[in-house]
């Protein structure tokens, strides 16, 4: 194989991992304040955790998670039920975060995976971003309605967010209320990747067409 046509392979090869979906290993919540953790162009910086109620923070981890909902990281129960209140009890995360991206970002969301029995029963995350103050991602699992997904646009592209996310757990009485899985995303750009992906397939049909002639 010619040196050229190997090296525009290899290209396109690099520019497919880096789409692949991909994780890292999870970290407990009771280990998380005072860490900084990446994925791709994301820089996690964890300022502060703090737990309210029955939930146990040895049994709830956070994973860095780039995937087809964006780049960012899934809040779950380590075990069944880790993430759940019965009977009247009401349970609060509530994360602190700053996130930089070398490339920017420029939508953000939440997307929430829950139960809630009982009229007075949810699952309810709140998020405040300094810097998009008109952003709402907020969503909830509730008796009477939902609201599990929810991305925005920030109305630019910023390099760092300071981001303060609330997850309330609340139960009726009687009734239950858990979370199952909450995902954070961001939409970074990477025209890198897609330039290197053109450049690649571009050099790989100019070699075809060079050698068929």
């Amino acid at each position: 194989m010619r040196p050229a046509r190997m090296l525009m392979q290899n290209s396109v090869f690099a520019a497919l991992l880096l789409l692949l979906p991909g994780a890292a290993s999870a970290t407990l919540l009771s280990a998380l304040a005072g860490t900084s953790q990446s994925i791709g162009a994301l820089t996690f910086a964890f300022t502060k955790v703090e737990i309210a109620g029955s939930l146990d923070p040895t049994q709830i981890d956070l994973s860095l998670v780039s995937d087809g909902l964006g780049t960012g990281f899934d809040v779950t129960p380590v075990s069944a039920g880790a993430m759940s209140v019965l009977n009247g009890a009401i349970a609060d995360v509530k994360l602190e975060f700053t996130v930089t991206a070398t490339t920017g970002i420029t939508q953000a969301g939440n997307h929430l995976v829950g139960t809630a029995v009982g009229a007075g029963s949810s699952a309810s995350v709140s998020e405040l971003i300094d810097e998009a103050p008109a952003v709402d991602l907020g969503v909830f699992v509730a008796s009477f309605a939902s609201l599990p997904d929810n991305v925005q646009d920030l109305g630019a592209t910023l390099f760092t967010l300071h981001v303060t996310k609330n997850i309330v757990i609340s139960a009726d009485e009687p009734g239950s209320a858990s979370v199952e899985r909450l995902s954070q995303r961001f939409l970074v750009p990477e025209p890198t990747t897609a330039t290197l992906m053109m450049l690649g397939i571009s050099g790989l049909a100019w070699s075809g067409r060079r050698r068929e002639g």
